[in-house]
């Protein structure tokens, strides 16, 4: 009964909240796709930068391992770091000084590009500024762990599709005219000299 019930409070609601609840959810769907969009084209960029390493390092099997880093690399907080730095540590103790350089110099500059990286992939595919989209993955992360990670660009990008929509235009006025007000008040003024 869920599609039927789903139907029939979305014809009772009225035509504003209907058209609100209809943006956001576009808002939030395009937000989510290009997440995983540039996720995806980091990881790619992840493969190629592991690949060229190992072949320069001369590491057995390069190309499994350099897509396995990957796909480990796709998944936000584990990263590629997760296996390469505990590899690193385990050449240094097998007295492999020369791997253990080369798989650091390699797993930083993977962290290198995704830094880099990161913010303007994130931004052009989900369409926040570099800025914006970097500052609501560390907001997201630090509310939520990893989900906040992923739901930060995707909640900024509604919020920001909803304002730009004008939906809130009403809204936004009434409260800048409340803090004009209360601006008066507390300056001493009172309202009526607004």
């Amino acid at each position: 009964d869920y599609p039927r019930l789903r139907s029939s409070l979305a014809q009772r609601l009225p035509q504003g909240p209907r058209q609100l609840a209809s943006l956001i959810k576009r808002a939030a769907a395009a937000g989510f796709g290009g997440y995983v969009k540039a996720e995806v084209i980091l990881s790619i960029g992840v493969f190629f930068i592991l690949l060229g390493g190992f072949l320069l390092i001369r590491q057995p099997y390069a190309l499994l391992l350099a897509f396995a880093l990957a796909v480990l690399d796709f998944i936000p907080i584990l990263g590629s770091g997760t296996v390469m730095v505990p590899w690193a540590v385990v050449d240094l103790c097998l007295r492999d000084l020369r791997h253990a350089v080369g798989l650091m110099v390699v797993w930083g500059l993977v962290a290198l590009f995704r830094r880099v990286a990161e913010p303007k992939v994130l931004g052009d595919q989900t369409g926040l500024s570099p800025l914006l989209s970097l500052v609501s993955v560390y907001v997201g992360m630090k509310v939520h762990g990893v989900l906040g990670m992923v739901l930060g660009p995707v909640l900024c990008l509604v919020v920001l599709n909803v304002v730009r929509s004008g939906v809130l235009d009403n809204t936004l006025q009434d409260l800048r005219l409340a803090a004009g007000d209360l601006a008066a008040i507390l300056r001493g003024g009172g309202a009526e000299k607004s």
